[in-house]
């Protein structure tokens, strides 16, 4: 295979919608000026696009035979396996984090290391093997693009890459015109309840923070009165996550999974806020999609919430992982502030930080100096 610029992925789709891979890759080819090609390396591609290749991911190595850039998304390689490319193309390496698996290396993947998550053992255990990535990475040319403020601030702390440049994701996320009105009709939601949005595709996994969650509710719960806690409602969306809150008894409606992000955002847009208790993520999507249908989002700033959550404006940024703090800003949302104009407001944030063209423009910059390098 040869081609300007080849991107190395797992899959082109999530479950039953296109992979964040998938979406910059198709995002890209709108510059045309470079010849782009696809190679996913785990499942075989379902989007049935002539510029996307599955490969098995021991076959890529020979199947590669030129390119100026080589882009590799998320930690499908290690970093020796990097250095090999590189050894064989010659070509700048642009790496894209989607996840924060570039802070984990594949020796402690598997003991559930995160750089985020307070287990020593296993971090300690990680920062070794990132000071013996960190020497190879020295000596690569490795630009790596990241999609939030967040992302760029804790990898920086691990003083690997010397080329960091800010990119957020080309979301392509469905826009629910219908009122919330229309959208609670729709799905048979009470128009005079309060409606919480919370939602994962993995809500056991300890880096969602449903555990946070709960105590969070908690403390709401005893901020309110009678009328207040019939008032509201929990929108489980994805897999059932069982009982909300310790102690407290809001209502609880789960969706179970939902296939398409054009149905999502008809969920969005019925709900009054978003609560994200993501604690470890380069996104979660789930915040962009929320503001992008009008719905203010509550979140631990841990996440690209750093970069659109602004306090009474868009929804609110809790530091700390403080729950009581965060139950204090959902109560604000609800009870105190102007809803309406939180709502407007997010998604004009929202518009502003996943501005297509300034997207575009960033890439091109980046892969203009790129090649100029060659």
């Amino acid at each position: 295979m040869k081609a300007d610029i080849i991107h190395i992925s797992g899959f082109d789709t999530y479950n039953t919608h296109d992979s964040g891979n998938y979406i910059v890759f198709n995002f890209l080819r709108q510059l045309k000026e470079y010849d782009s090609k696809m190679i996913l390396c785990m499942n075989k591609q379902k989007t049935h696009d002539k510029d996307t290749f599955y490969i098995p991911k021991n076959k890529v190595y020979e199947s590669i035979k030129e390119c100026k850039i080589l882009i590799i998304h998320d930690e499908l390689f290690s970093i020796k396996e990097i250095e090999k490319f590189y050894k064989k193309l010659n070509c700048n390496i642009v790496m894209i984090t989607q996840t924060h698996y570039h802070l984990i290396t594949s020796e402690c993947i598997g003991n559930n290391a995160h750089p985020e998550l307070n287990d020593k053992e296993a971090n300690d255990h990680n920062d070794f093997f990132i000071s013996q990535k960190r020497k190879i990475i020295k000596n690569l040319p490795i630009s790596l693009v990241h999609g939030s403020s967040y992302t760029g601030r804790i990898t920086k702390k691990y003083n690997m890459f010397d080329n960091m440049t800010l990119i957020p994701l080309p979301d392509d996320v469905p826009f629910c015109k219908s009122s919330k009105e229309k959208t609670r009709k729709f799905l048979r939601l009470p128009l005079d309840k309060k409606i919480i949005f919370w939602g994962t595709s993995h809500p056991k996994t300890k880096r969602k923070g449903k555990f946070l969650f709960d105590q969070c509710l908690d403390f709401l719960w005893d901020s309110l009165d009678n009328k207040q806690r019939e008032d509201i409602i929990i929108l489980n969306v994805g897999p059932p996550a069982g009982k909300f809150g310790i102690n407290s008894a809001f209502s609880v409606l789960p969706t179970g999974y939902i296939k398409t992000r054009k149905e999502m955002s008809v969920y969005y847009r019925a709900s009054d806020i978003s609560v994200c208790t993501t604690i470890a993520d380069a996104g979660p999507m789930m915040i962009s999609e929320s503001m992008c249908n009008e719905t203010p989002v509550i979140a631990f700033d841990r996440s690209i919430s750093c970069d659109l959550c602004d306090d009474g404006k868009t929804g609110y940024l809790v530091t700390d992982l403080n729950t009581k703090n965060m139950a204090k800003s959902i109560y604000n949302c609800l009870y105190v502030d102007d809803l309406t104009e939180m709502s407007k407001k997010s998604r004009e944030k929202y518009l502003t930080f996943h501005d297509k063209g300034v997207i575009l423009s960033r890439w091109n910059n980046l892969f203009s100096e790129l090649m100029e390098k060659e």
